[in-house]
């Protein structure tokens, strides 16, 4: 791969991965658990789909232009979501949580798009492969595997599948993601009442120690390590890999992603050039955003009255 191709088809499925723990763990407690919570995001993310690619229609309705036609249909959700993440407590709870909601419901509908028109000479038998892997990893979850580690070697086979099979490989982030349980070993009362026993095992006298160092007993590392190994069974496994990977994707992938796709040659523009296509995605940015923006107003005056 080529280092463009790297950002776009590997460290980006590593986003949609992401986008995809995010878009579970909505669906399951958030703010996409029931229609009426999703309903606003919904109709904000499709507007700000749909409206750019009819303008973008009516101005550009030629070949081989009318093929741009899904170029404005991105709202670049995915930095408005890095600046929060790094801003954290500072945005309102409201506005994260709609934004959120609404780079879900944004980013399924560019998966839909990719699926159905950017894959090409496609593998059934490899795509099949996948699908096997994919099954595997979700009954493991089933089965309540909490390992980190086989969730990773089980998406990177899937990932490299997809690569070879013709899907755009950006996908099979999302598939993975789907896998990944989000319900821990154990739960969080139960975790609280072993603690206190093994709290109660802990003879503090026995520890030997100075200024320079200090030993614990065998019996006392053996405890101390049924501890560690209680508190990562009591993460699932969906929130332990997103809380890792995301100072990744906010502050490596994304700022790289915008690096290396932002190669804009100056050479040769003449006015008519600027006629076409450009002419067409400008307009479609400029209103997309504003209903984006209007829906997000409409979402804070809504949860100010309550």
């Amino acid at each position: 791969m080529t280092l463009l191709e790297f950002v776009n088809d590997a460290l980006m499925a590593i986003f949609f991965f992401v986008i995809g723990l995010e878009i579970k763990q909505e669906v399951l407690v958030g703010e996409l658990s029931s229609v009426r919570k999703a309903l606003l995001p919904v109709i904000a993310a499709c507007g700000g789909m749909v409206v750019p690619v009819l303008v973008y229609v009516l101005i550009c309705n030629g070949q081989p232009e009318l093929r741009g036609a899904v170029i404005p249909m991105a709202t670049d959700i995915a930095f408005a979501l890095a600046v929060i993440g790094v801003l954290e407590k500072r945005v309102p709870l409201s506005l994260r949580i709609f934004l959120t909601a609404l780079a879900v419901v944004d980013d399924i509908g560019g998966i839909i798009i990719i699926a159905l028109f950017y894959s090409s000479d496609i593998s059934f038998e490899l795509l099949l492969i996948s699908v096997f892997i994919l099954g595997a990893l979700y009954y493991a979850g089933k089965m309540r595997v909490n390992k980190t580690f086989f969730y990773y070697v089980g998406g990177f086979l899937v990932w490299i599948l997809f690569v070879e099979s013709g899907i755009h490989p950006t996908i099979a982030g999302v598939l993975v993601a789907f896998t990944i349980p989000a319900r821990p070993v154990i739960k969080l009362d139960e975790f609280s009442e072993e603690m206190i026993e093994y709290l109660q095992m802990l003879d503090y006298t026995e520890v030997k120690h100075t200024d320079k160092a200090s030993v614990l007993t065998s019996s006392q590392i053996q405890i101390l390590n049924n501890v560690h190994r209680l508190a990562d069974r009591t993460i699932s496994s969906l929130q332990m890999i997103a809380d890792k990977l995301h100072p990744v994707v906010y502050f490596l992938i994304l700022p790289l992603f915008a690096f290396v796709n932002a190669g804009v040659a100056f050479g040769d523009i003449e006015l008519n050039t600027l006629a076409g296509i450009p002419l067409a995605i400008l307009p479609d940015y400029l209103l997309g955003n504003q209903w984006v923006s209007s829906c997000s107003r409409m979402r804070l005056s809504v949860c100010g009255s309550w």
